[in-house]
């Protein structure tokens, strides 16, 4: 959900080195064979091992930094899709960071887990849950733990977030998942999304500038990436992707999310819109990497990042 927030200077990037390695199972001692998701109908992991060495090819380098701490929630493969909520396991000033230039617990302020909302079949939503950490209304299925909750929330039809009003919200595409249906209206029941939660209806909320998350990421291919996502945001808004020893994509200003009577949405935090050939990155070698995605600039919503081979 948007929300104002306040600009920091500074950024933990965390793009440290990596050593490579010639093949990346020798980077099970930092997790990367043997992650897995917290597990459980809540969770948005495999609920297993991840073998991220399934589909890279010979001589895949291990640019994991030495002594990270972060092993994987979720597979993220390049191509492919990057969802802003799976983001590494390790907990604050491991795997993700609040405040700029933070530490440890301090990477924790400022986070709202407090606007988690499950919508209600009610027009009026008078049985909506929008409190994690309050649930007398019924359970609202979270997608991470409070300890691992870097400030997300789930789409819902009160701020209103583009859902269809019957059937799949999301279908598949040729760029990834798309939102499909004709899209409610503030107060429009949503029946299908009044008890699910998935990688697609939860995003990364209340930004602000400097705060960081880290991805242990497969990158199955050599070779230059167009980036883009589908994302909420306002004007001025940036984000920076880091994947350690100067492969990055640079400072990204991200275009201004319009606002119009077919979003049917409040404010350009929830005019979700597919935002592509916002950047590129150039990865020398198929590997595993760790990559750090910055708020660089402004707020903003992020759902998912796409990366296209060009």
């Amino acid at each position: 959900m948007g929300a104002t927030g306040m600009s920091s200077s500074g950024a933990g990037s965390g793009a440290s080195s990596g050593t490579a390695a010639s093949g990346v199972a020798s980077g099970a001692a930092t997790g990367i064979a043997s992650g897995s998701g917290d597990g459980g109908a809540s969770s948005g992991g495999d609920g297993g091992s991840l073998d991220l060495d399934a589909g890279l090819p010979a001589g895949a380098v291990n640019m994991v930094p030495a002594g990270y701490m972060g092993t994987p929630f979720a597979r993220n493969p390049i191509p492919g899709f990057v969802y802003i909520a799976n983001y590494d396991k390790g907990g604050p000033g491991v795997a993700f960071c609040h405040t700029a230039g933070g530490m440890g617990a301090a990477c924790t302020a400022g986070i709202n887990i407090k606007d988690w909302c499950c919508s209600d079949c009610n027009a009026m939503m008078t049985g909506a849950r929008c409190n994690d950490l309050d649930q007398h209304l019924g359970v609202c299925p979270v997608y991470r733990m409070d300890a691992e909750n870097a400030g997300l929330s789930h789409m819902n039809l009160g701020e209103v977030d583009t859902f269809a009003t019957a059937g799949p919200t999301w279908v598949p595409g040729p760029n990834g998942p798309t939102l499909t249906g004709m899209n409610v209206a503030v107060g429009d029941p949503v029946p299908q999304h009044a008890n699910a939660t998935t990688a697609d209806d939860t995003y990364l909320s209340y930004t602000k500038t400097g705060q960081w998350q880290k991805y242990t990421v497969e990158v199955l291919s050599a070779g230059m990436y167009s980036i883009g996502g589908l994302i909420g945001a306002p004007g001025g808004a940036g984000i920076t992707l880091d994947f350690g020893n100067g492969i990055t994509s640079g400072a990204i200003k991200l275009p201004t999310s319009p606002v119009t009577a077919a979003c049917k949405c409040l404010e350009s935090f929830h005019a979700w819109t597919n935002m592509s050939k916002l950047g590129t990155v150039t990865f020398a070698q198929a590997g595993i990497y760790v990559m750090t995605f910055t708020i660089s600039g402004g707020l903003s919503n992020p759902l998912y990042l796409t990366f296209t081979k060009m």
